[in-house]
């Protein structure tokens, strides 16, 4: 079950297989000259959900801003891309917990357990150019099925693009 508490109201999302559920996406709660910043509430264990959007030239970086009540597996998955685009994870206080930068077109995926707290998707365009996306949200027992990218960083660990 994903639960989403979004200024539109309250959205509920229900998994009961590896299919993904679309997340619509209310009125950013932030936008400024680099981008916009997306309220998805809280993140529940046991779901999948896929967000599709863009970047424009002059919008070369979303925000999505989540929360984890307990401990939780999550993979983020980021393809379907027109241009190169990279994906982040970073804690309340913005420090990065994980990146994944490949090259050109090929999908970005990161994973791994993440602790009660705030949290940070980021989606930024590698050159500036407007790509459209699919940036895929998994967690609990749907965490590691998605397969997305061909490889995949693994969040908090020395083998992971972690500063």
């Amino acid at each position: 079950i994903l639960l989403l508490f979004l200024p539109g109201g309250l959205f509920l999302l229900t998994c009961t297989s590896n299919a993904t559920d679309l997340i619509e996406l209310d009125e950013p709660i932030y936008v400024d000259d680099t981008g916009e910043t997306y309220d998805l509430g809280i993140l529940d264990t046991d779901a999948s959900g896929v967000i599709t959007q863009d970047l424009s030239g002059r919008d070369s970086l979303d925000l999505y801003q989540f929360t984890v009540e307990e401990s939780t597996d999550f993979s983020f998955t980021l393809d379907n891309l027109s241009a190169d685009a990279d994906l982040y994870v970073l804690d309340e206080n913005y420090e990065l917990l994980g990146t994944s930068n490949n090259y050109d077109l090929d999908a970005e995926a990161l994973e791994g357990s993440l602790t009660d707290g705030t949290y940070f998707l980021g989606v930024f365009s590698y050159d500036g150019e407007a790509t459209d996306y699919d940036l895929t949200i998994s967690s609990g027992e749907f965490a590691f099925s998605s397969g997305g990218a061909d490889s995949s960083a693994d969040l908090m660990s020395q083998e992971s693009s972690l500063i």
